[in-house]
C-alpha cells in the first residue's frame, strides 16, 4: 500500500536501504550458470554437510528429468539427466511430460527418485536410485495402474517411503497415498475419501508415523482446501475443511508441521474479480482449526509455502502479480496469525516468477525453487534457487513494524494534545 505520510515514506526508503545493504547475508539468488537453459525445478532439498540438489526436468519437445548438486554458493558440481525422454512415451504426434515429484535421501544415504515418465499417458510412476555423483544404481516401476501425476515423496525414519501422486482411471480423478519400500513393494495404499478431490498439493510426515495432506477439492460452489489426517497404517482419521466461513474460491498449497505439533497450511482465496488473496489457517493435532486469516496484499497474491521459524513466527512465501510481471513476496506473521510485515524477494521487471517448490535447510534458510519467465513467443524461461536466512528478514520486519507502531502512538498522542489546546 502506498504510503501518504512523508514521515512513513522516509522511515520506508530507510529500511529499504537497510534490505539492500544487507542482502547478500540475508537473500541469495542461485542458479545464474543455468541462465541459459529451460529447466523447471519441481522439488529442492539440502544436502547434510551443505549445498543442495534440485530435481525437475530440462528441455519442451524433449524434455527429460534432471538433477542437478549445487554447493554452498549455488554453483553447479554436477547434473544428470535420466534417461526417460519424451519420444519414449509411445504416443504419435503428442509431446511427452515427464514429471518429478520429489527426491529425497533414502536411508542408505542414496538419492531416490520419484516420477513419471509422461504424466498424461497411462505410465508407470518409478523410483531411481542415485548415488552421491548422481549415477544411476536401479529403478522400480510402482503397481499403481492409471495415469498418475507424482506430487510428494517422503522418508520415514522406519527407511520406507510414502509417496502421494494424484491418480486418474476411466476419467475419475482422485489422491492416493502409499507407503513403499525402496524395491518398489507397496506395505498400503489409500485413497483419500469424503470429498471430490482433483489435486494433492502437499504431504508432511508426523509425529506419530502418519502424515498430513493438503488437498483441493471441488464442491458445487467451486474449490476448497481440504486437511486430511492419516495415520501409520494406512487409516484416514480425518478429513476438515479449512476456511469454510471465507468467500470465494479456494486453492490449496503448502503444509508444514510446527513446533507445538499443529499443522499451518496455505492457500488462497479466488474471487470472481479474477483477484487472489493468501490465506494461513492453523490446525490442531485433532483436526480443529484455531485460526485462518485472509492477508490483503496490493496485487493479485496468492499463498505457497509457509515456514515455522524457532522464534515461532511464520514466514509464508507468496506469489505477487503487478504490473512488472508476477514477482516473490515473503509475508510474516505471528504464531496467532496477525501480521508482522511483508518483504518483496526481489524480481527483475518483466520476468515473472513461479515458485515450484520450498525447503527449509538446517540453518533455517528457507529455500524457494521454481521458474522466471519472460513474455515471447517461444515462451522462454529459466530456473530460479533462493535462499532466504530467515533470522535476519524476520527480525528487520519485527523492527519496522514496532516502528509504525510508535509512529502510530505519536501520532494519536500529538492528536489529544492539539484538541486539548484548541
Amino acid at each position: 500500500m502506498l504510503r501518504k505520510c512523508i514521515g512513513e515514506a522516509i522511515a520506508l526508503a530507510i529500511c529499504t536501504s537497510l534490505v539492500a545493504s544487507n542482502a547478500a547475508a540475508s537473500d541469495t539468488g542461485f542458479l545464474e550458470a543455468l541462465s541459459d537453459e529451460l529447466v523447471s525445478p519441481s522439488a529442492v532439498v539440502p544436502v547434510p554437510g551443505g549445498g543442495y540438489l534440485l530435481a525437475g526436468t530440462i528441455g519442451v519437445m524433449k524434455s527429460k528429468p534432471i538433477v542437478i548438486r549445487l554447493d554452498g554458493a549455488g554453483e553447479v558440481l554436477w547434473r544428470r539427466e535420466l534417461g526417460v525422454a519424451a519420444e519414449e512415451s509411445g504416443r504419435q504426434g503428442l509431446m511427452g511430460h515427464p514429471k518429478v515429484g520429489g527426491i529425497a535421501f533414502g536411508p542408505d544415504g542414496n538419492l531416490v527418485l520419484l516420477l513419471n515418465s509422461d504424466v498424461y499417458a497411462k505410465r508407470p510412476l518409478h523410483l531411481i536410485h542415485l548415488d552421491e555423483s548422481g549415477t544411476e544404481l536401479r529403478r522400480a516401476a510402482l503397481p499403481f495402474p492409471g495415469i498418475n501425476d507424482p506430487k510428494s515423496l517422503l522418508v520415514r525414519k522406519d527407511g520406507r517411503l510414502l509417496i502421494g501422486f494424484d491418480h486418474k482411471v476411466e476419467n475419475r480423478r482422485t489422491v492416493l497415498l502409499a507407503r513403499v519400500r525402496p524395491s518398489g513393494e507397496v506395505d498400503w495404499k489409500l485413497e483419500l475419501s469424503g470429498e471430490k478431490y482433483i489435486g494433492l498439493e502437499d504431504v508432511v510426515l508426523t509425529g506419530d508415523g502418519g502424515c498430513v495432506a493438503s488437498a483441493l477439492a471441488m464442491t458445487e460452489a467451486g474449490g476448497t482446501i481440504r486437511l486430511v489426517k492419516v495415520d501409520s497404517k494406512g487409516k484416514q482419521l480425518w478429513n476438515i475443511r479449512v476456511g469454510a466461513d471465507l468467500p470465494g474460491k479456494h486453492l490449496a498449497k503448502g503444509v508444514v508441521v510446527d513446533q507445538a505439533g499443529n499443522y499451518l497450511v496455505a492457500g488462497s482465496l479466488w474471487f470472481p474479480s479474477g483477484d487472489f488473496d493468501p490465506i494461513l489457517a492453523k490446525v490442531d493435532a485433532q483436526g480443529r482449526v484455531l485460526w485462518v486469516n485472509p492477508y490483503n496484499e496490493d496485487g493479485v497474491c496468492r499463498g505457497y509455502y509457509p515456514v515455522e521459524h524457532s522464534s515461532g513466527k511464520i514466514a509464508l512465501a507468496i506469489r505477487k502479480d503487478n504490473d512488472a510481471g508476477p514477482g516473490l513476496v515473503l509475508l510474516a506473521v505471528g504464531a496467532d496469525g496477525t501480521k508482522i510485515g511483508s518483504r518483496p524477494l526481489g524480481g527483475e521487471a518483466g520476468f515473472g516468477w513461479d515458485p515450484l517448490a520450498a525447503a527449509i535447510d538446517a540453518t533455517g534458510h528457507l529455500l524457494i525453487t521454481g521458474t522466471r519467465s519472460t513474455p515471447s513467443e517461444d515462451m522462454t524461461y529459466t530456473p530460479f534457487l533462493r535462499a532466504i536466512d530467515l533470522d535476519w528478514t524476520l527480525d528487520v520486519m519485527e523492527r519496522y513494524k514496532k516502528k509504525r507502531e510508535a509512529r502510530g502512538e505519536r501520532g494519536e498522542r500529538t492528536k489529544r494534545r492539539r484538541r486539548r489546546e484548541r
